[in-house]
């Protein structure tokens, strides 16, 4: 047997004749300008800065939506509130964002909302003042789309009211309110007084046989839940007396000639001329008291209520409610600011103003109240 002999034992030469002694270390081959590695952002923001993509800014607090004006050098005095926030659209049309949004931890947060901003001046004598009706057939808004703020100024001396006490003087119903982000979001009305704003008085109950019942004074201001309203109030704001009984024939005497009195007008709005422009107004005087009857057995008529007051039931000078066989009920005060359902009224009058009442005030939603003289009313039932 032979020993193996290798055929070479000579040095290991590469293609291009280089010699190979020792393992090489791996270079890469990009040899261009290095990179750095930006990983996106997966926090939530606390802040809504002034410009696109900001996440974190000096201001503390609550985000704010702002723009700096052109005077000025400080946050102070250089940045205001964005009313309106306007995008450019796929067909390159700039329209206004309604509604903007932060994410938090528990969800989106609304930190901006767009309202349509109007101011109304009523300097004559109104109506029944519908501010739905106004804001869409006089100013053009499309409150089922966008959400309105309204401010209501009443200059001195004017009266707002209604001559029909199924009315309202001014009526703030019919907004729809927005659920953004789990947010109800409501249109909001300031009105600010410094005239009167009056409900109608209730009709008079009629005397007869069986007199009929005095019909309820007329609401001063009507809201829903749709709206939140706020009140500035340096005038008078009065809600209709109800109407007296009409009186009847206690004897049931079969005599067609014998009829109760009729009760008197509630104090309120009566009427209103569409020309001149001139409500005729009660107040509170004799001039609401009931029809007297010189017969024993014939009821005499229920004084009217005065403002807030209900009328008195025929034959009875202090109740609303009659004792008195076949005499006709007074009516019931109307409501000086009506609410309903989730409702949200606010005073905001600052001032103390011995001129300025609300009378008989009511409401089932949030109440707060500023700084306002209030005189109740009284509804007996």
């Amino acid at each position: 047997m032979k020993d193996y002999v290798s055929g070479y034992v000579g040095a290991y030469l590469s293609a291009e004749g280089s010699q190979i002694t020792a393992p090489e270390p791996y270079y890469k081959t990009y040899a261009g300008t290095t990179k750095t590695f930006n990983a996106a952002y997966l926090g939530d923001t606390n802040y809504l800065g002034q410009q696109s993509g900001q996440l974190a800014g000096s201001d503390t607090g609550s985000p704010l939506m702002r723009v700096r004006h052109a005077t000025g050098n400080t946050a102070a005095s250089g940045w205001d509130h964005v009313h309106t926030v306007h995008k450019k659209n796929n067909a390159g049309v700039w329209e206004v964002v309604k509604y903007t949004a932060e994410k938090e931890s528990t969800g989106w947060r609304t930190v901006h909302v767009h309202y349509d901003r109007n101011e109304i001046v009523l300097t004559t004598n109104t109506n029944q003042f519908n501010v739905k009706d106004y804001v869409t057939n006089t100013l053009s808004m499309d409150a089922s789309s966008n959400l309105q703020h309204i401010t209501i100024k009443v200059n001195p001396g004017v009266i707002i009211g209604s001559a029909d006490s199924a009315i309202p003087a001014i009526n703030c119903t019919g907004f729809t309110s927005k659920n953004v982000n789990q947010d109800n979001l409501k249109h909001l009305v300031k009105i600010e007084n410094h005239g009167k704003i009056y409900g109608a008085g209730g009709n008079t109950g009629t005397g007869g046989k069986v007199g009929t019942n005095g019909g309820n004074g007329g609401d001063a201001i009507l809201f829903d839940d749709g709206t939140h309203l706020y009140i500035q109030n340096y005038g008078n704001i009065v809600a209709g007396g109800g109407g007296g009984g009409g009186g009847g024939d206690s004897a049931d005497r079969n005599d067609a000639a014998l009829l109760g009195g009729n009760g008197g007008r509630g104090a309120g709005i009566q009427s209103f001329d569409s020309v001149s422009k001139v409500f005729t107004l009660v107040e509170g005087s004799n001039t609401n008291a009931g029809v007297n009857k010189t017969d024993v057995t014939l009821t005499d008529g229920g004084t009217g209520g005065r403002i807030g007051q209900y009328g008195k039931g025929a034959g009875s000078s202090t109740r609303r409610l009659s004792n008195i066989k076949n005499a006709g009920q007074g009516g019931n005060p109307g409501t000086t600011i009506k609410g309903a359902g989730s409702s949200k009224l606010t005073f905001i009058s600052n001032t103390h103003n011995e001129t300025g009442h609300l009378y008989n005030l009511s409401g089932s939603g949030s109440i707060s109240v500023d700084s306002t003289h209030f005189t109740s009313g009284v509804s007996e039932v």
